[in-house]
């Protein structure tokens, strides 16, 4: 059976349920042919529930996180920085700054590692101060460095313009800029430097060995790495303007609709009478699928995606790139 034919017959199912239930007449007084069909439909739901019951259960703590720091106004938005990307660096590297909040910089610092490398993140022991625009001479000015005592990262963000070719070099920048930050900062040829592509939709990179990561994924790595640190009311108001913003900045759709989205999904995440019916389940379907760009893409490789790889879509139909 196809994808398409998939997401339609679950797409199907889960009309069917709200229609039947219009009905006057019981299930025990209908017709044979209507009897034959509600057979069929108990027996379909747990097929399409399984896959998304996974997935609702790796969500459900990513989730119930952001909504706790999603604010009803997007400042940001509102100021018309939207796509800005000197912006987001420096908002970025404000984030992660130690002082913004010394006591927080390790687990601000470590939470967007775990993003990075959500299988095995490197630990680090200390903080480093992030640095932007970082001049190479020759290799152009990537937009963020964090070197940290064990390993060197190199960020290039992008919003709406694609990678270009790096000053005089006559590469892109991500092929550049590893070995250009290393030359500029002197660092010792065996420390390990990583080039991050940095954009709204985790766009491919020139560099195949590139990571790539989205701002919705640092925002979500944001708030879950906060989960049990007590912060200020100006910081964590702060860090929730951040928050917002970049959890809806690359979402599809309007950013309001997307706040609504995440609060309302937290309520129904968390309640076991919901997840655990396979008919009430399949009546959230559409907040699944709208849900799919927000919590870093990690969660979308394990069970639930394996079991149904085609039921997730981009916005314009075509197959999503994981």
């Amino acid at each position: 059976m196809g994808n398409d034919t998939i997401e339609r017959f679950g797409a199907f199912v889960a009309q069917s349920e709200s229609l039947l239930t219009d009905r006057d007449s019981s299930p025990a007084d209908s017709e044979p042919p209507l009897q034959e069909f509600l057979a069929f439909l108990a027996r379909a739901r747990p097929t399409l529930a399984a896959p998304l019951r996974d997935l609702a259960n790796e969500l459900a703590p990513e989730v119930q996180e952001l909504a706790e720091w999603m604010l009803d106004h997007d400042l940001l938005r509102i100021a018309r920085r939207r796509y800005d990307e000197d912006a987001y660096t420096n908002l970025i590297a404000w984030a992660l700054h130690p002082d913004t909040h010394p006591a927080s910089a390790l687990t601000r610092q470590r939470g967007w590692l775990r993003v990075l490398w959500p299988d095995e993140p490197p630990h680090i022991s200390e903080v480093t101060t992030p640095l932007t625009q970082v001049w190479t001479e020759e290799s152009g000015v990537p937009d963020m460095v964090l070197n940290l005592a064990d390993l060197t990262v190199v960020v290039e963000a992008k919003t709406g313009s694609r990678e270009h070719e790096a000053a005089q070099t006559g590469k892109d920048q991500t092929l550049v800029y590893p070995e250009a930050v290393r030359k500029v900062l002197e660092l010792p040829d065996d420390k390990p430097v990583h080039m991050v592509f940095l954009t709204p939709d985790k766009r491919p990179a020139s560099n195949e060995n590139a990571i790539l990561t989205s701002y919705a994924e640092f925002a979500t790595g944001l708030a879950v790495g906060l989960r049990d640190v007590a912060l200020p009311a100006d910081v964590r108001h702060s860090l929730s303007t951040i928050i917002t913003h970049f959890a809806t900045c690359s979402s599809p759709g309007d950013e309001d609709d997307v706040v609504r989205l995440v609060r309302s999904s937290a309520t129904w995440l968390g309640d076991e009478a919901v997840v655990g019916d396979d008919a009430r389940l399949l009546a959230h379907l559409h907040d699944l699928h709208e849900l799919k760009d927000l919590p870093p893409v990690r969660y979308w490789s394990g069970t639930a995606r394996a079991a149904s790889p085609g039921w997730w879509r981009s916005p314009n139909g075509r197959p999503r790139t994981w």
